[in-house]
């Protein structure tokens, strides 16, 4: 659980950083041809964490249960409180057990929302995978916008692993 907790923490790091870099502009402002700004992505990333924060044992945890529009979206100050939260719980739980927990989610052309086994750890891995998909838009946006992005942030740990690797002949 340690280390999953280490990776959710050097998830949300990525994001503090990068939000100290931005003008309030380039945060909040909605570009073409994604129509969302970074300031969306970084609340939707917030939010599963936050989910998770707030999960009781015995509850259902639902991530399509969340608020859009909220004041993260468009406050990079707000965001990074929202991150140095998360993080301090996130410290808080490194002796935490393994909780089993009830997953609802919508899925595709199904009107009724599925429920599901999953764990703890197994969700805050999700969280942390989840976030590093919307930094993938991020930083296409942060490309539309000209603004530098370091090449690895939005990369999957399995491609970065994989670009290491020596060539291999076919």
């Amino acid at each position: 659980m340690k280390a999953t907790i280490q990776g959710s923490l050097a998830v949300l790091n990525q994001a503090f950083s990068l939000i100290q870099q931005l003008s309030i502009d380039d945060y909040q402002t909605p570009i073409a041809p994604l129509n969302s700004s970074i300031g969306q992505h970084i609340r939707h990333v917030l939010d599963h964490y936050a989910h998770l924060q707030h999960w009781e044992p015995g509850s259902v945890l639902d991530y399509d249960q969340r608020k859009r529009g909220t004041e993260i979206e468009s406050n990079p100050a707000a965001a990074l409180t929202q991150i140095v939260c998360l993080q301090e719980w996130l410290n808080r739980l490194l002796d935490l057990e393994n909780q089993s927990m009830t997953l609802r989610s919508l899925v595709v052309d199904n009107p009724s929302p599925i429920s599901c086994a999953t764990s703890f750890q197994r969700e805050l891995l999700f969280s942390a995978s989840h976030a590093v998909h919307h930094y993938a838009l991020i930083s296409v946006i942060l490309k539309l916008k000209k603004i530098p992005v370091d090449e690895a942030f939005g990369v999957a740990p399995a491609t970065l692993e994989y670009q290491q690797q020596p060539l291999r002949k076919l």
